[in-house]
């Protein structure tokens, strides 16, 4: 199975489409995490992943960048400070 018939078979099998990433910095990333599990090549990878969830997650924690956008967005803090803090603020009984 070629990378890209991997990427395809993610998309059918498991909804997850890897085609928006950039090809060499994915295929990179999936090669060092074939060869750290000594897995021998992506269709072996496929199946593993459809047989153990477990798998399937640490492909997952592999590939994604766990961040929260919620301390990047500017406007929850504008919102935060603007109508949250106020109305918490205003309600008796709120901080003690």
């Amino acid at each position: 199975m070629t990378f890209d018939q991997f990427r395809d078979n993610m998309l059918s099998h498991f909804r997850i489409d890897l085609h928006g990433y950039k090809i060499n910095q994915l295929k990179r990333r999936m090669d060092a995490l074939l060869l750290k599990h000594k897995i021998k090549d992506y269709e072996t990878f496929l199946q593993m992943m459809k047989l153990d969830r477990g798998i399937y997650e640490m492909f997952l924690d592999h590939l994604t960048i766990n961040v929260s956008e919620f301390f990047r967005d500017s406007a929850k803090w504008e919102d935060l400070e603007k109508t949250l803090m106020p109305q918490l603020l205003k309600s008796p009984g709120t901080f003690n």
